[in-house]
């Protein structure tokens, strides 16, 4: 019982080195205190980054305790999230901090607001189609899952993304299968959708692989059958027989796919003009070039996308 306890007081302080081998000496990952928290929450909610990721490494399951499924997942992910920033600015603040920056604080703020809204319009379509396959979501939920599934993100693998919002998800009564098959789904109507504004807005010599434009072309082609033809419910029905949940089946009317694509892609536009405001908030950007930033946005979005074993935010997004 000593060991068990001294390991709480480990993760609370940090003690990497010491709570691995408290961990080798017997206490077991899962233990609980009185209270019902874990070490993890423990770790998590004092800030220790390295205590949290060895945790985690460790088997110790955020949905320990159903109570505070969201507070050990959320401060987590938040710490890796910070780490990981952290890491990128500290390799790049020589060139951040030799720039001369000059900031319209009015174009920053319009350009963050529409940001903002374009987020959220990213939220509830994905809620929307939650409720169409049969879970129930209220929209501050659903904002509060997909804000903190997505910082999961911008650590390397990305897995965390997924797993993260079918925790949160199903402390508000959401299945995880419905979770992370609604996310799924959602993802192809966004690279859908952003595919199709980027191939509108930018030149096919602006691509910066040889041949993107074409192969952008063909994959939104491809998306756009499975989405919006019969090869959708078939696809549904085939991945929940893989599953082995065949009875979680729900029609997702051709007309409520069709609005999904619509929605997003004005989202899309909406986001990407935020993007061309901050951008002239900081720097000079060409005459007319709006609606090239527009497709610069998603397409750099798409691009940290398929960058799977990089975190999604430094990397290939701004290589583009």
């Amino acid at each position: 019982r000593g060991v068990g306890q001294a390991a709480f007081l480990l993760a609370a302080l940090g003690d990497r080195s010491g709570l691995e081998a408290n961990l080798k000496g017997g206490t077991k990952p899962g233990v609980l205190d009185k209270g019902g928290l874990s070490l993890l929450h423990y770790a998590a909610e004092a800030g220790h980054a390295d205590a949290t990721a060895l945790l985690l490494r460790a088997g110790v399951r955020p949905d320990i305790n159903s109570r505070n499924v969201a507070t050990a997942l959320e401060w987590a992910v938040g710490l890796l999230v910070l780490a990981a920033i952290g890491r990128y600015l500290a390799r790049e603040w020589d060139g951040l901090a030799a720039r001369s920056w000059e900031v319209d604080w009015v174009l920053l703020a319009l350009g963050s607001a529409l940001v903002i809204v374009a987020y959220s319009g990213f939220v509830l379509l994905w809620r929307h189609l939650i409720v169409r396959l049969g879970g129930r979501l209220s929209a501050a939920d659903a904002h509060r899952v997909w804000y903190f599934g997505n910082l999961a993100r911008y650590v390397p693998g990305k897995v965390l993304q997924l797993v993260g919002a079918a925790y949160l998800a199903r402390a508000k009564g959401v299945r995880p299968l419905l979770t992370v098959g609604s996310f799924v789904v959602a993802q192809l109507f966004v690279i859908a959708a952003g595919l199709a504004v980027t191939l509108a807005t930018l030149p096919g010599a602006a691509f910066p692989v040889p041949g993107g434009a074409a192969a952008g072309l063909a994959v939104a082609v491809v998306l756009a059958l499975l989405l919006l033809t019969p090869l959708f419910d078939r696809a549904h029905r085939l991945a929940l027989g893989l599953a082995g949940r065949e009875d979680a089946y729900a029609k997702v009317p051709v007309g409520t796919r069709v609005a999904l694509l619509a929605g997003y892609l004005a989202t899309w536009v909406v986001f990407g003009l935020g993007f061309g405001l901050f951008v002239g908030a900081v720097a000079e950007p060409p005459a007319g070039s709006q609606a090239t930033l527009v497709g610069v946005c998603a397409a750099g979005y798409l691009a940290g996308w398929a960058a799977v074993f990089v975190p999604g935010g430094p990397g290939g997004r701004e290589g583009v």
